[in-house]
């Protein structure tokens, strides 16, 4: 199986004597999501229901991105080609 491309940046630090854990989509990214330990085991038993959580509302986000920003999604794409042929 082949290894998946991790994106973001990660690293781990310490809060007042806690371990934690700092995400970031880019290293010059401004506001991190960080938690520690007990969100990170929260986090992995309900990692299913988030992904589900992403599987659903991601489209309907990208799309409404795209109208903002004036481009066509990747469906919508497709659904072009389709209608040519």
């Amino acid at each position: 199986m082949a290894k998946e491309k991790v994106k973001g940046f990660s690293e781990e630090t310490k809060y007042k004597d806690n371990h934690m854990i700092v995400l970031r989509r880019t290293e010059e990214d401004r506001f991190p999501f960080q938690f520690g330990l007990n969100k990170a085991e929260l986090i992995l038993l309900n990692l299913p229901a988030i992904e589900a959580f992403v599987a659903k509302h991601k489209p309907a986000r990208d799309k409404a991105k795209a109208e903002r920003d004036g481009e066509e999604t990747k469906g919508e794409a497709k659904d072009k080609k389709k209608e040519k042929k």
